[in-house]
């Protein structure tokens, strides 16, 4: 019964949004793309990231550690993320994160996209 509720409370939820997803990929951790020399690096890099999306009040979805390398992927517009300047926050988000993280002396790839999407709390 409970699993039917939550079922009929998302289907209520979910909705089309215009969202603007954030694409950053962490580069310098390591000597390869996938290496990570220091864990106490990553973990500030990570933080750096973390502090940037709650400072422009956007949604850290996912981190990824793989053979691609350290990736974020970060969301406005998502619930309890919306506004009216997603894509300028999304922007902003970037640039923030590739001047803090350069300054460290990492590299900073981004990539950004703003379109309507599917949203449902699972």
């Amino acid at each position: 019964a409970t699993q039917l509720l939550r079922l009929k409370s998302s289907l209520l939820t979910a909705e089309h949004r215009v969202v603007s997803c954030a694409f950053l990929q962490l580069g310098g951790l390591g000597a390869g793309l996938c290496d990570i020399g220091s864990a106490e690096a990553a973990q500030e890099a990570l933080l750096t990231v973390q502090r940037a999306a709650a400072a422009f009040k956007v949604a850290l979805l996912r981190t990824i550690v793989d053979d691609k390398g350290v990736r974020c992927l970060l969301a406005g517009g998502v619930p309890g993320f919306a506004a009216e300047d997603d894509a300028w926050r999304a922007v902003s988000l970037c640039a923030a994160c590739a001047e803090e993280l350069h300054a460290s002396g990492l590299r900073v790839s981004s990539g950004l996209t703003t379109g309507r999407m599917f949203c449902a709390y699972a």
